[in-house]
């Protein structure tokens, strides 16, 4: 499987681990145990932890079936004077909305989503049906306006950072480090000192708390359409 944020190895290094019979650096293998397939699994949840925490992500992520009301206003005027609606999504960094990728753009006619990216009907540019502010993740809709609905506009869209931060990267492989650790299975030794080797516990709230703060530092507030 693939991960993003960090690997088996970063986490290897983090809890200092060494092979007890050659002296050498830890590797996950598919021998081991826990094995490399089984970190992996538990990597990919610290990602996703760290997606829905930050509301935010440092790697592509797809968004599907984003609902997002209309309710008549407006957000100001265009320079061609038609009045142009604003809908911000739930993300930034998007990118570029293609149809052949997946993405979707929709607009509820009262019976139906009819999809503008799926249709020659319609064009994306700022004298045209639509435009996007794709680093602050706003849909603009000139001459082709949503209906009043609670559920007017459905978006299906990729985001994300192209590259992973290293205090990303720290909270990933902590997050895995502590499931490690409150792993029956396995017990490590962290050095904290001259002779000094804290308990377990200790450990893993020290961790706990260096992740809350990246999470907290890293969190986003999404935009509200009121």
């Amino acid at each position: 499987m693939t991960t993003t944020y960090c690997t088996p190895a970063n986490v290897a290094s983090h809890l200092r681990l060494k092979d007890t019979s050659t002296g050498a650096r830890f590797t996950f293998t598919t021998a081991t145990e826990p094995t490399s397939t089984e970190i992996e699994g538990w990597i990919n949840e610290a990602e996703e932890t760290i997606d829905n925490t930050t509301h935010h992500a440092w790697r592509f992520v797809t968004e599907t079936n984003e609902y997002h009301s209309y309710k008549g206003q407006y957000a100001g005027l265009f320079s061609n004077a038609n009045w142009d609606i604003t809908i911000p999504l739930n993300h930034r960094n998007v990118r570029t909305f293609s149809h052949a990728s997946g993405d979707k753009l929709e607009l509820f006619d009262f019976t139906t989503y009819v999809d503008l990216l799926a249709s020659t009907d319609y064009s994306e540019g700022e004298d045209d049906d639509y435009y996007v502010d794709y680093t602050n993740g706003h849909i603009l809709f000139v001459n082709t306006k949503p209906w009043v609905h609670a559920k007017s506009v459905r978006v299906t869209y990729r985001y994300g950072e192209s590259s992973v931060p290293y205090d990303i990267r720290e909270a990933c492989t902590k997050l895995v480090a502590i499931r490690y650790l409150e792993s029956e299975l396995y017990t490590a030794t962290v050095p904290n000192g001259p002779s000094l080797s804290p308990s377990k516990d200790s450990i893993i709230e020290k961790w706990q708390a260096d992740i809350d703060k990246i999470l907290a530092r890293r969190t986003e507030m999404p935009v509200m359409n009121l």
